[in-house]
């Protein structure tokens, strides 16, 4: 298999369960399982935000994490209970193995994966 220079990972989850995706507990440990999971290692502290200001559609956490070889992203919305997850790695990872580990952690109705290589020079 060609090493391409990157892969990105979006999931897109729809009504997950709001208590899940409300408590930065279970925000907080499945950052750290979905770490371990793929084998990287985080850069730095994870960043997360109660984001509670203008649209009440848009309220809910954000979180940040760098890891050694790019980047992971989340947002959860607590009305909709919908959730968006980026991963974004030099590091090829299994994007089944995440979905279960997503599934473990906030238990969406239905989950959307979208999965692409990111090389320049392609």
């Amino acid at each position: 298999m060609k090493k391409f220079w990157g892969y990105h990972l979006m999931v897109d989850c729809a009504n997950c369960d709001r208590e899940q995706i409300g408590d930065a507990d279970n925000i907080k440990k499945f950052m750290k399982a979905l770490i371990k999971l793929c084998k990287m290692k985080a850069l730095g502290d994870l960043h997360i935000e109660n984001l509670q200001t203008g649209d009440k559609n848009l309220f809910g956490y954000s979180a940040v994490q760098i890891i050694h070889t790019s980047s992971i992203t989340c947002h959860f919305m607590d009305l909709s209970g919908d959730t968006y997850i980026d991963i974004f790695s030099c590091k090829p990872f299994d994007v089944e193995l995440i979905g279960q580990c997503i599934t473990k952690y906030f238990r969406p109705e239905k989950m959307n994966k979208h999965f692409i290589i990111r090389d320049a020079g392609l």
